[in-house]
């Protein structure tokens, strides 16, 4: 394929996306209204089968990135009791927050008001009131212990996988700090932890290149077997949600602009590519190696940190 203009080649993945969307609805509309309703369902099909493959492929290098890149980061970062404690109050606080945030929105604007969605037949709402009260230590923590190493890649369990990364990670430090093993070995399995990660974050950009054609299909799959009705019925849902992230970025700039030496303006400016990106696929697991970059390469961040507050608190 011809390479595109320089013009194009600038253009930011959000950029793309936007275009895809609006592309998307040409053939949507056209398929829905002038194809006999056979081919209209076929071609649907074939096109959310063709997004499914791209978004498949991005959740199947998901797991493996948050597992090398926690490792490596356990592993390598020198990290303090003190400063261990503060990552964890960062992000308790900050997942809190969002909660918070999130349901003082869906409460107060209720964007499922007007989406009219079907009711659930009686005996799916019988057996969803039959189902036992939520309990945080059953359905929760005991849920998420991995049963064995190979369950949490299969089943791309996040959970699961920052469990056994963190396990091994704080195993393998403890086994350099002994020094019981020889250097060498633990060494090695840190190499090949790298290796593997680079060559995940090569594979991910290359999907990121694609991920405008998962949106374009998507759009015209929905367009063309369900018309716009589901895209404007979600109008109220797009405000919501896009306020729900207006406020809680003004909670996380006056959180920099009070205890960090990192002025809003310029994480802004330095962190642009990656909220492009996260905006774009709507995946912070996506986004993870463009945050990394950003942190270390336009922010400043020491690799250390960035590594430990990027890869294990963004995960």
């Amino acid at each position: 394929a011809p390479n595109p203009p320089p013009a194009a080649r600038g253009l930011p993945m959000v950029a793309w996306i936007l275009i895809a969307l609006g592309l998307g609805l040409v053939p949507g509309l056209i398929l829905r209204g002038a194809a006999p309703p056979a081919l209209a369902t076929e071609s649907a099909a074939a096109l959310k089968g063709l997004a499914s493959f791209i978004l498949g492929l991005l959740r199947l290098l998901a797991t493996p990135l948050i597992f090398t890149a926690i490792l490596m980061a356990l592993v390598k970062a020198e990290v303090s009791g003190r400063s261990g404690a503060r990552l964890l109050w960062f992000i308790g606080t900050n997942t809190l927050v969002a909660i918070l945030i999130g349901l003082l929105v869906a409460n107060t604007i209720r964007p499922g008001d007007d989406a009219n969605l079907p009711q659930p037949p009686a005996t799916a709402a019988a057996a969803l009131a039959e189902k036992p009260v939520f309990d945080p230590w059953r359905d929760f923590v005991l849920k998420s212990i991995p049963k064995n190493f190979i369950d949490p890649f299969r089943e791309n369990d996040t959970i699961g996988i920052i469990i056994l990364a963190l396990v091994l990670g704080a195993g393998l430090r403890a086994l350099r700090q002994r020094g019981a093993t020889p250097a060498a070995h633990v060494a090695s399995v840190v190499s090949a932890a790298e290796t593997v990660f680079e060559l995940l974050l090569v594979l991910l950009h290359w999907l990121f290149k694609v991920v405008p054609v998962a949106v374009f299909a998507v759009v015209a799959a929905v367009v063309a077997s369900q018309g716009l009705a589901p895209l404007l019925s979600m109008g109220w849902f797009v405000v919501s949600v896009l306020l729900a992230l207006a406020l809680q970025a003004g909670f996380y700039l006056l959180r920099l602009r009070r205890g960090s030496w990192v002025r809003p303006a310029h994480f802004l400016k330095s962190a642009s590519e990656a909220l492009a990106v996260a905006f774009s696929t709507a995946s912070s697991t996506a986004t993870l190696p463009v945050t990394y970059r950003c942190a270390v390469e336009k922010m400043g961040v020491r690799p250390a940190n960035a590594g430990l507050g990027v890869m294990v608190g963004g995960s």
